[in-house]
Formats: C-alpha cells, sequence, structure tokens
C-alpha cells in the first residue's frame, strides 16, 4: 500500500472519534513519526511490510483511547523532539510559554544553578539547557524512578548536560541539598473532583502521581516547595511555578503569606493564568 492511500484510510478510521481536522492532525503526526513521511497526503511510497504493521497498531492503540504521542512515543516540545511514555506528562504548549518566561528573566546571566522539581520527561530542564547553550547548572529531579529513566534519555539524545537524581519534596528525609539561583516546578495541582472537568484522555491514560494532590488541598505541593525554596533559594533568587488558572487567587494568597517579594502572574496565550514567579529578597 502507498503511504497516501494508508494516511487517507487512517483518516477515515479516525474521523469515527474526531472531527476532520483533528483526525488529519493526528495521523500526520503518526504517519511522520513511525513512516518518517512528512508529507503522507500525496506521498506515492510503498510502504514496507514493517512499516504498515507497526502502523496499523499505531491506529488501534489511538482507536483504544491512546495520546497520539504516546503512540508515537515521541513529543515535540520548543522544537526538540522528545521521548514520552505513560510514565509521564506529554509536554504541554503553556509549559512551553513558561520555559520562555524563565530564559528572558535569566536573558545575559550565567553561571546559575537551577533546578527543577517534578521534572517528567525533563522537558524544562533540558530545553532551558539548550536555549542557554550550556551556560548554566541546571537539574531535575522527581520522585518517580521511570519518569527520572526517560529523563536521563532525553539528556542523551538531545546532547545535554542536565543532572537527574530522585527527590520526594513532600518527604523532609528525601528533599534536595545545596543553594539554587532558580527553582522551577509544574507541579500536580489537581483535586480528584476536578477530574470532571478534564479531558477523559489525560484522565485515563497520563499519571495520576503528575496530575493530582493526594487530598484535598490544591496548594499541597507549592506549600511543600515555597518551604523547601525559603531555605534553598539563594538571595535575589527566583522561584517559577506552572499554576492552574482555577487556583490562582489561592496561590497569590499563599505567596504573600509566605513572604516571596516581586510575584507575578502570567496568562498563557489562550488568555488564563497558569504562571507565576516570585523572589527571595
Amino acid at each position: 500500500m502507498k503511504i497516501f492511500e494508508a494516511y487517507k484510510e487512517t483518516v477515515d478510521r479516525l474521523r469515527d472519534r474526531s472531527d476532520k481536522r483533528e483526525a488529519e492532525s493526528t495521523a500526520r503526526i503518526l504517519f511522520e513519526d513511525l513512516a518518517g513521511s512528512r508529507h503522507p497526503v500525496s506521498d506515492s511510497r510503498l510502504l514496507g511490510e514493517a512499516e504498515e504493521l507497526q502502523l496499523k497498531r499505531g491506529l488501534q492503540r489511538l482507536l483504544g483511547g491512546e495520546p497520539i504521542n504516546y503512540v508515537t512515543g515521541i513529543k515535540e516540545f520548543y522544537g526538540l523532539r522528545f521521548k514520552v511514555n505513560p510514565n509521564v506528562l506529554i509536554p504541554r504548549p503553556e509549559t512551553e510559554e513558561l520555559v520562555e518566561w524563565v530564559t528572558e528573566t535569566l536573558s545575559g546571566k550565567s553561571g546559575l544553578h537551577i533546578l527543577d522539581i517534578g521534572t517528567g520527561s525533563g522537558c524544562i530542564p533540558i530545553t532551558i539547557d539548550q536555549l542557554t547553550h550550556g551556560r548554566h547548572k541546571i537539574a531535575g529531579c522527581d520522585v518517580s524512578t521511570e519518569a527520572l529513566a526517560l529523563a536521563r534519555s532525553n539528556n542523551d539524545h538531545l546532547n545535554t548536560k542536565v543532572d537527574f537524581f530522585h527527590c520526594d519534596i513532600l518527604d523532609i528525609q528525601d528533599k534536595p541539598n545545596g543553594k539554587y539561583d532558580v527553582i522551577i516546578s509544574n507541579p500536580p495541582y489537581i483535586l480528584h473532583s476536578e477530574d470532571a472537568i478534564m479531558d477523559d484522555v489525560v484522565v485515563k491514560n497520563e499519571p495520576e502521581i503528575a496530575l493530582f494532590v493526594t487530598g484535598k488541598d490544591p496548594m499541597q505541593f507549592y506549600k511543600a516547595i515555597n518551604q523547601f525554596a525559603k531555605g534553598h533559594l539563594k538571595k535575589n533568587g527566583w522561584l517559577f511555578y506552572e499554576i492552574s488558572t482555577l487556583h490562582k487567587d489561592l496561590l497569590e494568597t499563599l505567596m504573600d503569606n509566605d513572604n516571596f517579594d516581586h510575584i507575578e502572574f502570567k496568562k498563557d496565550m489562550s488568555g488564563n493564568w497558569r504562571m507565576c514567579k516570585a523572589r527571595i529578597i
């Protein structure tokens, strides 16, 4: 079968679950990542037997409700191709905006110690290391050993020098040591009671440990990271968070109560409050 024929067939099958635009977008990603075809709509190359089998298996996984990026094992983030799997969140566009905010804030500086807490695939620290051309000493930590293994694999294949290590920010005995100029985190902040308003594909496929707080306090991880930052962030250091627009007011109160300075919130391109930065003076 030729690629354009297989592509059309795939789009037709995917339209049973989604509209035409989403079906075409998903199929393009599938064919680019699994068959190396950048223009499958007009590609007349014959598929190899192994490629055809891989695409059929990928389609079945998509029809079963898996996200396209878990099926292909790849997610592009800030122009870099990151390996992803169900042990880590799929990187989001708003996280790209957080990375951009961090690098803009640090523009012109070098030699800073930077820590990403709850690093997942490693997309935040690895991208910052790429964008700043290795000028900083950057680390990422996570409670999940599976996530750390993937982050280290991304570190290797993207030729960055981020130090990844295990930590549990909720466990006083398992927190990082040292002092940092910048601490970044996109921590869990979703309540289980909020899963009804979330995308069903996300809830069913992405790691619960990276999405949901363990109790009924959406500030659970922010409180722990704030306390860690107060002891481990250098004077005039920066703390950056990705946040839920639903909890912006709660976090603003928490940051005030914890005596952070220069507290600033930022909207994403969709107009939602999704980022916060603050300083310790």
